[in-house]
């Protein structure tokens, strides 16, 4: 049995796959599991033991047409848009199964600022009610990560230490200096921080941290994370991947909110958010900047 699973990014996303991967596989143990994502994330599955194959997506034609020649008898959409039914229906699996996006909810969540339009469930969850219909189920266990690398730099660290991501993929999810001056007072025990490069800020040469932003590759940041005692973090992709490791989590939430379900999973955690703020969530996925101009939401956080 070949089955397919679909979902073209982003690093938090693909990470909560794994919990998919894993169930089909235990479900049809004989079978043969394709990845389909963007080739920038490869190295996020290429090591997963629940996967046979990963593809990269390429231009539409030529990857539907190799993607129909393995004749699959299952696919799986965990992504959910107009470009991932167009593989859908190109494939023509005999089999086919999704999940509830919320699309509609998440709109009006942030059209009026309410989160209960929401159902508070996590998205792994409705990822296991989706695969109801072809008998899979969820296994009670949490996320996976496999492929951490131990950078060289590594052993120049302290024994015990917590980790500060500095980076996101959108500014209003980024944990701004006053913040990060919090947390360093907050973490009782060495701070490393990573990011990319992109996220150097000056307040890392002014504070008492271990400043690895563009030090380390996603793999060797994973591996650092692994090994660390506590994460703090915004609603970031390393933020899963610390998830994965079952590391206790401080979250800090900014322009988004838990109730759109993708906060950490099956690991301990503590939310931070700036609560009756009239203006969250101001989006789905973030901003380039605050949209009111104050970023109170960031900027108002206590520990």
């Amino acid at each position: 049995m070949k089955i397919l699973v679909i979902r073209f990014s982003s690093i938090g996303d693909i990470v909560l796959c794994s919990p998919v991967l894993r169930w089909l596989k235990n479900k049809y143990p004989e079978s043969e599991i394709h990845f389909l994502c963007k080739k920038q994330f490869i190295n996020l599955v290429e090591q997963n033991p629940n996967v046979d194959k990963v593809w990269p997506l390429q231009d539409f034609n030529s990857t539907a047409k190799a993607l129909k020649n393995e004749k699959f008898e299952l696919v799986v959409d965990l992504h959910k848009n107009l470009r991932s039914y167009r593989f859908r229906w190109a494939i023509k699996a005999p089999r086919r199964a999704s999940f509830k996006k919320l699309s509609v909810a998440k709109y009006f969540s942030v059209r009026f600022k309410k989160a209960n339009f929401l159902p508070n469930k996590h998205i792994v969850d409705r990822y296991a009610e989706g695969l109801k219909y072809v008998e899979v189920e969820n296994d009670g266990l949490g996320l996976s990560f496999f492929g951490e690398v131990e950078p060289a730099l590594f052993k120049e660290l302290p024994a015990k230490y917590n980790v500060l991501v500095a980076g996101a993929a959108h500014n209003t999810k980024k944990l701004p200096e006053s913040l990060i001056q919090k947390i360093r007072k907050h973490s009782e025990i060495p701070l490393v921080v990573l990011g990319t490069a992109a996220d150097n800020k000056a307040i890392f040469s002014e504070i008492d941290v271990i400043n690895l932003c563009g030090s380390t590759s996603l793999n060797e940041s994973a591996y650092i994370i692994k090994h660390a005692q506590s994460v703090y973090t915004s609603d970031t992709g390393l933020m899963h991947i610390a998830a994965a490791f079952e590391k206790q989590i401080h979250i800090f939430w900014g322009s988004t909110v838990p109730e759109f379900g993708m906060y950490p999973y099956k690991t301990s955690f503590v939310n931070h958010e700036v609560k009756n703020l009239s203006c969250r969530p101001c989006s789905k996925i973030g901003f380039a900047e605050c949209p009111k101009g104050h970023f109170k939401c960031m900027e108002d956080q206590v520990l």
